[in-house]
């Protein structure tokens, strides 16, 4: 959590809920609240003449934008939502930028508060992070932890089997380099064996045969014919000398990266951060909430009962209250509110 205190989404948003993150990070199943980064600016209606506005620069995850535009639209064409006077598009390639147009005697704190509950500008991402096991074979529940353990586990395997693949076919290149320079060394006697040869196999007998000058391989010997009739030159010598140097040279890296775990990750650090640096990109997320802001706060009741005790109960747990009840207060927002008693003043959050 230290290192990576909250997922970043690609779009963005103000994350809410650390319970539910820790959750998600700790067991691999969890939910949090994802929400629009909003503000509000005057922006210029007419030359001289501004209006306020409602700004949204970030959405939540799997949002799609213009389905939330159209239900901005309709919202404000009902009834539930008064004071919007139009909701336009103004995203770039810089970034999303939905405006919000209020009308003069709008109140925007309340237009903010029906946005985030009409609306996907808050949205709930659940998770459950499935995985198989180790045998590949039954879906089970991974941690944060468990899955980046696994995923450079992973990885450590591809480089493996990918340094292992460039490995043989240096080797096998090796070999058929090799061939072509032993019929450099005989050049003269290896033009002979083909001039005299009445077949091809005549001529890849003789360059294979184990007390000749050649003691080729059949796949040199086929290498090493099928450049001599393509007009191999005393020339080509040298260009094959220097391939052998580079060969030995990258089949010894290769060598020492299979045998020591300290190379194979540091290739994978190396790979790591010319991923980071090729395509990436600075996190989207600034900030995280422990609890729900202010504005997205749902209507509650406190009951203040003699001895100057106080409950916080939702709407829908309201009871009818006893004799000992002195007051019941519906709040629609959170705050504090004073209460003036006798002797003393109680804040009932």
């Amino acid at each position: 959590m230290k290192i990576v205190p909250a997922p970043d989404f690609p779009t963005g948003g103000l994350v809410i809920g650390q319970a539910g993150i820790e959750s998600v990070f700790k067991t691999g199943r969890g939910h949090f609240i994802i929400r629009s980064r909003m503000h509000t600016e005057n922006i210029e209606q007419k030359p001289g003449k501004m209006r306020q506005a409602i700004v949204v620069t970030e959405i939540p995850y799997h949002v799609q934008k213009s389905k939330l535009i159209m239900s901005i639209a309709k919202l404000a064409k009902s009834k539930k939502m008064e004071g919007v006077v139009n909701v336009r598009d103004e995203s770039n390639l810089s970034g999303v930028r939905i405006v919000i147009e209020l009308k003069a005697a709008a109140d925007p704190q309340e237009v903010w508060r029906i946005l985030l509950k009409k609306t996907s500008l808050r949205s709930s991402f659940k998770a459950n992070i499935l995985a198989l096991d180790c045998e590949g074979k039954v879906p089970k529940l991974h941690n944060v932890r468990q899955c980046l353990e696994k995923f450079i586990e992973f990885r450590k395997q591809v480089i493996v089997r990918r340094t292992k693949f460039f490995l043989e076919k240096a080797e096998r290149r090796k070999h058929i380099v090799e061939g072509f320079l032993r019929v450099f060394t005989n050049f003269d006697e290896a033009l002979d064996v083909i001039a005299g040869a009445h077949t091809g196999e005549d001529a890849e007998k003789q360059l294979m045969d184990p007390n000749g000058s050649f003691r080729m391989s059949k796949k040199q010997a086929d290498a090493a014919l099928a450049m001599l009739l393509r007009s191999m030159t005393r020339k080509d010598a040298k260009s094959f000398s220097k391939e052998i140097e580079e060969l030995d040279q990258s089949i010894t890296e290769l060598q020492e990266t299979l045998a020591s775990d300290q190379k194979v990750v540091n290739t994978m650090k190396e790979e790591f951060a010319a991923v980071a640096k090729s395509v990436g990109s600075k996190g989207k997320r600034k900030s995280i909430v422990a609890a729900p802001l202010p504005d997205e706060s749902e209507g509650i009741t406190c009951k203040i009962v003699k001895g100057h005790c106080s409950e916080r109960l939702t709407l829908e747990r309201v009871l009818t209250p006893s004799q000992d009840v002195r007051a019941w207060l519906d709040l629609s927002v959170l705050g504090a509110l004073s209460l003036n008693s006798t002797s003393t003043t109680r804040g009932v959050e």
